[in-house]
């Protein structure tokens, strides 16, 4: 703390200026004291107006015998309850402003009319000086923030470090549903009044109390088609042909001889309409085959057919790979037409293929197509 002004030294009782009608002149700013303390620019200020050591110091004017007697008693209650002041301004104080201390009450002539004395007092205005300057510091030094989970639907993780000050808390205005791109505000907050006058308390000032961080460098699920690398949709066609023909050769008559080919028409692919829906499934690409097959009970004539196979949740990784399941393929099971003396499980037309497999998802999925 910093005394900017100093008592008159205390004695039982000092020699009195005696003015005219044998009063003794007290001037009051003598025994008003001024303190500073704290950071510059959340400086406090404090003052005290020390009554007791003015009427120790002019006991005899205040009839004062020095013991605990009626009259000093009274003269202390009167004393207190007819002087009083205060500062203009105690608080955010700054090294170079000025404050004033003001006399909000001095009954000059109640005290003038009991005691022998005369009163003088005007008001005091001092330059603050002497307030420390706090350290500057970055608060976001002292934590770390990450992204984590799948975008669209990433996470942000904040995590604190040794050096953080315990009295501050972090807080993001998004904390989920994040996609690449995003940015996300971090928010440095604190229980104790200001970010500020908790900071200057511990002797340093923070340069900022928020700060922006841009989600990148994630996994995310494809939302185009044009996104998926061409040599991964080479071999989803690849391995969804050859588990068909493996099929063909083991479930079809005379093991699959009737099989003539088949052919990619196309793709569909499915992704959500709305990025912060918390879909089971993000993504479908589905691949479009037209089957050619002959119908043994009909002398063989050749017809065609189609059938698909799809991926789900297909994503982009930061290194600007790829990565899906190709053993989690999904096929026709229990979607099948008869011709002839046999079943074929699939569509006969690509209407119905699309109407059962994409119309159906239309409420939650938006959709692309290669297909004429």
């Amino acid at each position: 703390m910093i005394h900017k002004r100093k008592l008159l030294p205390l004695i039982a009782i000092s020699a009195l200026v005696l003015t005219g009608c044998g009063r003794t002149e007290i001037n009051l700013n003598d025994y008003v004291t001024i303190s500073y303390d704290g950071y510059d620019t959340i400086g406090t200020a404090s003052c005290t107006i020390d009554k007791e050591a003015m009427m120790i110091s002019n006991a005899e004017a205040f009839g004062m015998s020095g013991d605990l007697d009626f009259e000093t008693l009274q003269a202390g209650y009167l004393v207190d309850t007819s002087i009083s002041g205060s500062l203009d301004k105690a608080s955010n104080l700054s090294n170079g402003d000025t404050i004033t201390f003001r006399w909000d009450k001095v009954d000059t002539e109640k005290l003038e009319d009991a005691y022998k004395i005369k009163l003088k007092y005007e008001d005091i205005s001092e330059t603050v000086t002497g307030l420390k300057t706090a350290e500057p510091f970055d608060p976001f030094d002292d934590i770390s923030v990450t992204f984590e989970g799948t975008a669209p639907n990433a996470a942000v993780k904040i995590q604190r470090k040794d050096t953080a000050l315990n009295g501050l808390a972090y807080t993001a205005d998004k904390t989920s549903g994040l996609n690449i791109g995003d940015e996300v505000t971090v928010t440095v907050n604190s229980g104790y009044n200001t970010v500020e006058e908790y900071c200057m308390s511990k002797g340093k000032i923070p340069s900022a109390t928020e700060k922006k961080f841009t989600v990148e460098a994630l996994p995310s699920y494809a939302m185009k088609l044009d996104e998926i690398p061409q040599e991964s949709v080479e071999k989803m066609d690849t391995q969804a042909q050859e588990t068909f023909q493996a099929y063909v050769a083991k479930k079809w008559i005379d093991n699959g001889s009737h099989f003539k080919g088949m052919s990619l028409v196309g793709n569909y692919f499915l992704y959500p309409k709305d990025s912060s829906m918390n879909l089971r499934t993000y993504n479908y690409l589905y691949f479009i085959y037209q089957i050619d097959a002959e119908d043994p009970s009909n002398n063989n004539e050749i017809f065609s057919y189609y059938y698909y196979t799809y991926y789900t949740d297909i994503m982009l990784l930061p290194d600007g790979t790829c990565s899906f399941d190709l053993s989690n393929s999904v096929t026709p099971k229990g979607e099948s037409f008869k011709a002839g003396l046999y079943r074929y499980e699939g569509y006969q037309d690509l209407d119905t293929l699309f109407n059962k497999q994409v119309t159906s998802k239309i409420d939650q999925y938006a959709y692309e197509s290669t297909i004429n």
